[in-house]
């Protein structure tokens, strides 16, 4: 990743972690919890993201009560808008959830970072696409 997209990404994590952190963001729920998801990022033991395709509904999920949040993203794959939507999950096993309109043909980024405090641990990503 070069630095200006690495200035890019930091900054909108810094950014979005914040409005997380004070509660600025509303918090969505899907409406069929229990459908399967179609594409998931894991990041080890931490946390994943999960993509559901009906509803576009995306499950960002903190799997450990270690004080480590995670934030769950969506992108552009080509980079050209590094965060089109995200939800912070932080650091007590907790789950959020956000939507975005996935459109067919569309190439996409998920990606998922464990965060302490606001300083990025560590990322992982995939592709996704319908």
């Amino acid at each position: 990743m070069t630095s200006r997209r690495f200035a890019t990404f930091t900054g909108a994590v810094v950014g979005l972690a914040i409005t997380a952190l004070t509660g600025s963001a509303a918090h969505a729920t899907p409406h069929s919890e229990g459908a399967k998801a179609d594409k998931c990022v894991n990041l080890g033991n931490s946390g994943r993201v999960c993509h559901q395709d009906k509803g576009d509904w995306f499950r960002v999920e903190d799997l450990r009560k270690d004080g480590y949040g995670v934030w769950g993203f969506l992108g552009r794959s080509d980079h050209e808008k590094p965060v089109l939507a995200s939800n912070y999950a932080g650091g007590k096993g907790e789950i959020a959830f956000f939507q975005y309109n996935i459109k067919e043909g569309k190439r996409y980024r998920l990606g998922l970072c464990t965060m302490k405090s606001m300083d990025v641990v560590k990322c992982d990503e995939a592709n996704l696409y319908e």
